[in-house]
C-alpha cells in the first residue's frame, strides 16, 4: 500500500508542481539561450501542449568549442525546429568544430521529441535501455524501430574528451525510469541531470518502466557524496541545485516515504 500511495503522491507532485504557474501562450519564449561559462550554454525549451498539458520548460546543456558541439537532450517535438536552429547558430557563432553529438538522458518524449530535427546533423546517443524503450522492444521481441531513435546505445559509463574537457556520461539505473543517465562536465563543475531530480518538487518516479523510489534516493545521495563542492546540477526541469539543496531534498524524500 505504501508503494501505491507513493506512486500517486509522486505523480501528483510532478503534475501540480511543474504546471502550477502557466503564462499566457502568446507571451511564451519557446527557445532561449544563456551562457554558463565560455563554452557551456543552457538552452530552455518551452512546450508540453502536445501532451495536452500546460506549457513547461525542458533544460538542455550544450558544449560548444573547437571539437564541435555536444548537446544533452533534445526537448519537445514542438520546439524541435527552433531548438535545431538555435543549436546550429551557436555552433556557427562560436566557430565550433565539425563534430556534433547529442545525448538523451532518457527516453521520455519531453527529452527525445526534438531528436527528429537533429538526426540528420548529429550523432544521437542514449542508454541501451532507452533504445529498447523507443523501439518498442519487449523481452526478446524486436519491436518496431522508432525512426528518431538514437543510433548509438551504451550500457556502461562513457568518457569523452571534448572541447578541452572531460565529459562523463554515467548511467543511473532504476531511478526515474529505465536507462536514465546524467552528464558530468568535469572541469566546468556542471552536471546535466535529466529527470534525476525535480527542483523543489516531489519527483516523478515511473514505476511502470523500471523507476524505483529507493534507487532515486540513492542517486540523490550520490550527488551529495560523490561530487566535489561547487558542482552545479541542472535538472531537466527547474532551477539548478548545489549540494546543500540536495541535503534538503534527501530529507524531503525520507519524510515522504515514511
Amino acid at each position: 500500500m505504501k508503494i501505491a500511495v507513493l506512486t500517486v503522491i509522486l505523480t501528483l507532485g510532478f503534475v501540480f508542481g511543474t504546471f502550477a504557474q502557466t503564462p499566457p501562450a502568446d507571451t511564451i519564449v519557446r527557445v532561449s539561450v544563456s551562457p554558463l561559462n565560455d563554452h557551456l550554454f543552457l538552452i530552455k525549451c518551452v512546450g508540453g501542449e502536445e501532451f495536452n498539458l500546460p506549457p513547461f520548460t525542458s533544460n538542455l546543456i550544450a558544449s560548444v568549442g573547437p571539437d564541435g558541439i555536444l548537446l544533452v537532450d533534445a526537448a519537445f517535438n514542438s520546439t524541435g525546429p527552433a531548438m535545431h536552429d538555435t543549436v546550429m547558430a551557436l555552433a556557427t557563432r562560436n566557430s565550433a568544430g565539425d563534430k556534433k553529438i547529442m545525448v538523451n538522458t532518457h527516453f521520455h518524449d519531453d527529452h527525445t521529441g526534438g531528436n527528429h530535427y537533429l538526426k540528420n546533423d548529429m550523432i544521437l546517443m542514449i542508454h541501451q535501455d532507452g533504445i529498447n524503450a523507443l523501439s518498442g522492444k519487449f523481452f526478446d521481441l524486436p519491436g518496431v524501430p522508432d525512426p528518431d531513435c538514437p543510433m548509438i546505445g551504451f550500457s556502461d559509463s562513457v568518457t569523452i574528451r571534448f572541447n578541452n574537457e572531460d565529459i562523463h556520461i554515467i548511467p543511473a539505473p532504476r531511478t526515474h525510469s529505465t536507462g536514465d543517465v546524467y552528464v558530468y562536465f568535469e572541469q566546468s563543475k556542471i552536471v546535466a541531470a535529466g529527470d534525476l531530480f525535480f527542483s523543489d518538487e516531489i519527483p516523478y518516479v515511473e514505476l511502470g518502466s523500471g523507476g524505483r523510489e529507493a534507487g532515486y534516493q540513492t542517486q540523490i545521495r550520490k550527488f551529495i557524496n560523490d561530487f566535489p563542492d561547487g558542482v552545479a546540477f541542472y535538472p531537466g526541469h527547474g532551477r539548478p541545485y548545489m549540494k546543500a539543496d540536495f541535503q534538503k531534498y534527501d530529507t524531503m524524500l525520507t519524510e515522504t516515504v515514511k
